[in-house]
């Protein structure tokens, strides 16, 4: 007996969505993984920036968030060399007060264009002052619009940072530089290295895996904005449907007024009758 066509496609669908959440939640794992293993040293936290995560607010505390380029998120040095972790460290041996926490936001190669996103993702951290640190990368003639973490639909949505793609970036940028990661994030057209075949393979590989990861984040991302049309698309439907019945119910529970004077008249005729 053949199979239905629909139970085919129904069947294929389902196999489709189960391959892309396995994959989702393997990356996810390994995403984790590498969070713990980067973010003691040159990485971000689950939240996107650098050091523990903030936490809630807590009473009297005055929190401050440090936005910057490279130099104030400390790269090629450990979180707690950092400026935003120096100027706390200041204001509290100057205060004697711990209430003061600096929070670092910066990320590497962005510039000013970039802090209307990054304080808009972070307003959840409920910061009392923000300072704009910046000047390097803002010197180019081209304007610089990098938004790194505002780009990640995964970010956008739920808060959480992947840092699979720039782990992989920077060691393919090893691989293809001689060891030098920060090429990544520089704009030179000196070759001062030639990397063998094994080299190249390998940094092809980790930038193939970087682009699964990225186009899973793009399908996640244009799946979840068509089921949002589509739900305000039916509840549009529903409540317009809803307006139109109510409006009909009115229209039929009033009755007209040449109705209405039609019944006056009879009824006057009956009292009256023939002998009045």
């Amino acid at each position: 007996m053949p199979i239905p066509l629909r139970r085919k496609l129904l069947f294929a669908a389902t196999a489709t969505i189960l391959a892309v959440v396995f994959a989702f939640g393997a990356l996810l794992v390994v995403d984790i993984w590498l969070h713990r293993r980067a973010a003691p040293w040159l990485g971000y936290n689950v939240w996107g920036y650098r050091g523990p995560s903030a936490g809630k607010k807590r009473p009297g505390e005055y929190r401050v968030v440090m936005l910057g380029g490279s130099v104030t998120y400390g790269y090629g040095v450990s979180p707690d060399q950092t400026i935003p972790v120096d100027l706390e460290r200041a204001l509290r041996t100057q205060t004697g007060s711990d209430k003061f926490k600096v929070i670092n936001l910066a990320y590497n190669s962005e510039g000013a264009y970039s802090f209307k996103f990054t304080l808009r993702d972070y307003e959840y951290l409920d910061y009392d002052l923000a300072i704009l640190f910046e000047g390097y990368n803002d010197m180019s003639i081209k304007q610089n619009t990098s938004v790194y973490r505002h780009e990640s639909p995964i970010f956008r949505m739920t808060g959480y940072m992947p840092i699979l793609p720039v782990v992989f970036r920077e060691k393919a940028a090893a691989m293809l530089h001689g060891g030098d990661m920060s090429a990544l994030y520089e704009e030179s057209d000196k070759m001062v290295f030639r990397p063998t075949w094994r080299a190249r393979a390998g940094a092809g590989a980790l930038k193939a895996t970087v682009a699964i990861e990225n186009s899973i984040e793009k399908q996640f991302d244009s799946g979840t904005a068509i089921r949002i049309r589509a739900f305000l698309a039916v509840r549009a439907t529903t409540s317009s449907a809803a307006a139109s019945g109510a409006c009909t119910a009115s229209r039929s529970s009033k009755p007209s007024t040449s109705s209405a004077a039609g019944a006056n008249k009879s009824s006057s005729a009956r009292s009256r009758g023939p002998g009045n």
